[in-house]
Formats: structure tokens, C-alpha cells, sequence
């Protein structure tokens, strides 16, 4: 009778991917969030923009997101629907502003949070400084075509008819680390 064998090596494999996987496994389990204290996201980590969040329409969702948002002005950072969830951000107090969220909006709404950098008042404040000085930029040469709150980045949007580091550094300076620069010109419609 023929007896095959298995080479070593490829038993070494087989542990060495089943080890991984073991701990990949570990790694996935230990960073799910108890109940009782949610996932906070950072900025960079956050998923694409898109879709639409399940259960309660989202509109009906955001404005109660964004009536607490006027009460807690000093840490709401503003909110985005990202597949069926309604992300939330926050510049302190996430866990603690989440859990009110979901007692004033139901376990039904999926909520997530993120930390954010700026409040969306200071975003909103940077935007109506910015176009009360777009006359003042053009007579200096700094053409600006739109600019706006970006609360899936956390940013004043700011577009330039031309992109450049020096007008980067003049507006940053003026306006401060919030702004984030595009180039191209928007006409309204």
C-alpha cells in the first residue's frame, strides 16, 4: 500500500495562517464597542459619504440631530448620512453626547459619532467672515468662486479660481488650520 505524505513545510504554512487568522480574529473582536460605550471614529477614519440611513426617514432624524446640535453648540461638529448610518461628530464628549442622542432619537436611528476638531458654529463663523471679505481677496488678487461648511471632513471648503501655496498660506493664516483649499469656479444657478 502507498502511503503519501505530507511535506513539513506545508504544515508550517498551515499554522503560520492559522495563527494569523486566529489573531486577526482577536484583533476584529477586541475593537467592537460594548453597549454601553460607543465606537468613537476619528476623521480619517470615517466611511465614503452615500446612502441612506434605515429606519426612521433620515430627514425626520437630522433635524432632531441638528436641534440638538443648536442646543450643544459648543461641541456639535455636524452630521452626514454614510450608508445606513447617521454620523454624528463631536469635539468633546462623544460617548456622553451619544448616549443622549440616542435617548432623544430611539435605538432605531443607527448613530455613530466621530470626533471632530472644529464645532460647526466656528466652521459657520469662518464661512460668513470669508465671504464678507471675497471683495477685499480680489482687489489683493485671491479669487474666490464658493466656499462652504464641510462637515464630512470637518473643514471650510474654500474654492480658488488658482490654487497656490502662497495664497494657501495667506488664507490660513487670516482664517486659521480649518480651511481646505479646491480649485475651479462655481457659478450659482
Amino acid at each position: 500500500m502507498l502511503r503519501l505524505r505530507r511535506p513539513r513545510a506545508t504544515l508550517i504554512v498551515g499554522i503560520i495562517i492559522a495563527t494569523s487568522a486566529a489573531a486577526w480574529s482577536a484583533e476584529r473582536i477586541i475593537a467592537v464597542p460594548s453597549r454601553n460605550r460607543p465606537q468613537v471614529y476619528r476623521l480619517e477614519d470615517l466611511p465614503p459619504l452615500g446612502g441612506a440611513a434605515a429606519s426612521q426617514s433620515p430627514d425626520r432624524a437630522t433635524a432632531k440631530i441638528r436641534e440638538y446640535g443648536r442646543v450643544h453648540e459648543d461641541t456639535y461638529a455636524g452630521s452626514f448620512v454614510s450608508g445606513p448610518y447617521i454620523f454624528v461628530g463631536f469635539t468633546s464628549e462623544a460617548s456622553t453626547n451619544f448616549a443622549a442622542l440616542q435617548a432623544r432619537l430611539g435605538s432605531s436611528v443607527p448613530v455613530k459619532v466621530f470626533q471632530a476638531q472644529f464645532t460647526l458654529a466656528t466652521l459657520a463663523r469662518t464661512v460668513d467672515r470669508i465671504s464678507q471679505d471675497i471683495a477685499s481677496w480680489r482687489k489683493r488678487g485671491i479669487e474666490i468662486s464658493a466656499v462652504w461648511v464641510d462637515e464630512y471632513r470637518n473643514r471650510v471648503q474654500v474654492a480658488l479660481a488658482n490654487v497656490s501655496d502662497d495664497t494657501m498660506v495667506v488664507l490660513k493664516s487670516t482664517y486659521g488650520d480649518m480651511l481646505a483649499f479646491s480649485e475651479g469656479t462655481f457659478r450659482a444657478v
